[in-house]
């Protein structure tokens, strides 16, 4: 568990308010709810009716098109906080609806009267005190939206069967004002606002600061408003009017929060997400572009663009034919419909011609289809790379491979027709190679000389330790080697034959030619026995 260190601490403390100065303090914000405010203010001076009912539809409104949008925008945002608050708010909507319905004077279905608007507006902001207080605990778990709305709706509508049976409790007296039941509503109401505004400052919601503040406002706007409720005696009396205005506010506010998550915030990300998108395309160095299933371009990148000697805004809308040679074009067009039917990416190396200077170059393209969220093929995608030095390189070092390859097997036919006997020792004196001729004249297989000591194999018992110490000097670079010697050597049949000798040292791969060590001996031997004696006779 990570520890906060004071810093941290305070630095988070002193963050939130300077953050909801900062969303709070934008006038665009108060505009229009500021504007509704003075129009029905003037409205209320000649028909307190009609201000009451159309300051309430605009909350109405608000509540119900705060729901339209967080219930169609669900699978997209995925945000169980604010979809938890909109299915909420469709029925405190309701409940306000009801509240408008039955104000005294309005006589639409039942006959009006103050009681029965107190106890929906009751009902109502009980039901959205409660609604705003757990939110917060509910905000990081998965919402099921039908089952929200249809408990939310099984609440609203038991409030609102109490209320016709008249087993809710009385708000308002005609002639006396206000119930006890109704002013300590507004108070428990305040108070339970006043918790919600706490878990919502503290608790992690998964939700911006700007909505954390907005939210936070209209709570705090709300408790304002609860308290104006409980002064008027009268129900088209002041307090009851200015309690109205301060609810028109608080729902413009918790209407900006949801707006801004399921409308605007989408709309932000994506542009984000565009121009992150935009700015990885034009830092590859690889051509790269988009066409459309008709082959016409929809996008590529700067690379794209110097290439073909064309801005994007001249490339955009026309299609490989107005860029290269129809034959070309054609080719093109082929391996961008086999790649779009293609379950995966498709590789070609194609001959292209450059626009800045007429040099042909080979480029290896990339191309996959393009799919919608549908699944359904809108495209392809191609990527371009110049690999002309590659190929060129390749081949010049596929050409000197050869090369080496045919000297090494003119070097190995001619050691293996040899009537010399040629062998390699290794620092040990090991025979780490012999040609055929050499395993023939020691009358050996090729298998039984390999890896073996050829001091203790071939050189006779009586000068095996001379000669090893000469090897072991020679090894160490104390002594030079011997360009041509004689020596006694004993082949397999037991018998001693004289060679002549002519051997150079291996070396390490050359870097400093001071410096380099010897590594073992190479040695040509003739077989000189024969000749030897033929020479005595003559003698």
């Amino acid at each position: 568990m990570s520890v906060e260190t004071p810093y941290v601490l305070i630095h988070k403390n002193m963050t939130m308010p300077c953050n909801a100065l900062k969303e709070l303090s934008n006038w665009r914000l108060w505009a229009p709810p500021a504007a509704m405010a003075v129009i029905l203010f003037g409205v209320s001076e000649f028909s307190f009716l009609a201000f009451h009912t159309m300051i309430e539809l605009v909350a109405i409104i608000i509540s119900f098109v705060m729901f339209s949008i967080a219930w169609s925008t669900r699978h997209f945002t995925k945000n169980n906080f604010l979809l938890f608050l909109a299915c909420g708010f469709f029925w405190i909507g309701s409940l306000d609806l009801m509240h408008t319905l039955v104000y005294k004077g309005m006589n639409v279905f039942v006959e009006g009267s103050g009681n029965l608007s107190v106890q929906f507006w009751l009902s109502a902001r009980y039901s959205q005190a409660l609604l705003l207080l757990a939110a917060p605990f509910v905000a990081t778990r998965k919402q099921n939206g039908v089952f929200l709305i249809t408990a939310f709706g099984a609440i609203a509508v038991g409030l609102t069967t109490l209320i016709f049976l008249e087993k809710f409790p009385t708000g308002f007296v005609e002639g006396t004002g206000l119930t006890d039941f109704k002013i300590y509503s507004e108070y428990l109401i305040d108070l339970i606002l006043l918790a919600a505004l706490i878990v919502m400052c503290r608790k992690d919601m998964r939700i911006s600061t700007k909505e954390r503040v907005l939210i936070s406002a209209s709570i705090v706007l709300t408790m304002i408003a609860e308290l104006a409720f409980t002064f008027y005696v009268d129900v088209f009396g002041l307090s009851n009017l200015v309690g109205h205005i301060f609810k028109l506010f608080s729902f413009w506010l918790i209407f900006q929060a949801i707006v801004i998550s399921n409308l605007m915030k989408p709309y932000s990300d994506l542009q984000e997400s565009e121009q992150l998108k935009k700015t990885i395309i034009e830092t590859v160095p690889d051509l790269m572009w988009l066409k459309d299933l008709e082959g016409r371009y929809l996008a590529c990148n700067t690379t794209f663009e110097c290439f073909f000697g064309a801005k994007e805004a001249e490339i955009i809308g026309k299609s490989d034919f107005d860029l290269v040679s129809a034959d070309l074009a054609q080719f093109f067009r082929d391996h961008d419909k086999m790649a779009m039917l293609a379950d995966h990416p498709l590789t070609n190396e194609e001959w292209v011609t450059c626009a800045d200077n007429g040099n042909k170059v080979l480029l290896e393209t990339v191309k996959t289809s393009l799919k919608n969220s549908n699944g359904s093929v809108i495209g392809v995608l191609g990527i371009g790379r110049d690999i002309t030095k590659r190929k060129q390189t390749e081949a010049a070092l596929s050409s000197s491979e050869n090369q080496v390859k045919k000297e090494r097997d003119l070097a190995q036919n001619y050691l293996d027709v040899s009537l010399v006997l040629y062998a390699s020792l290794g620092d040990k004196g090991t025979i780490t190679a012999i040609n055929p001729k050499g395993c023939d004249l020691l009358g050996y297989k090729e298998q039984e000389l390999l890896n073996k000591n050829w001091v203790e194999m071939l050189v006779p018992q009586n000068i095996q330790s001379e000669v090893l110490g000469v090897y072991e000097k020679l090894m160490a670079g104390d002594i030079k080697p011997v360009e041509y010697y004689e020596n006694v050597l004993v082949v397999k049949s037991g018998e001693e034959r004289l060679f002549s000798f002519h051997n150079v040292p291996i070396y390490e791969a050359p870097s400093n030619e001071e410096e380099r060590t010897i590594t073992g001996i190479l040695f040509a031997a003739e077989d000189i026995t024969d000749r030897r004696q033929a020479e005595s006779a003559l003698r």
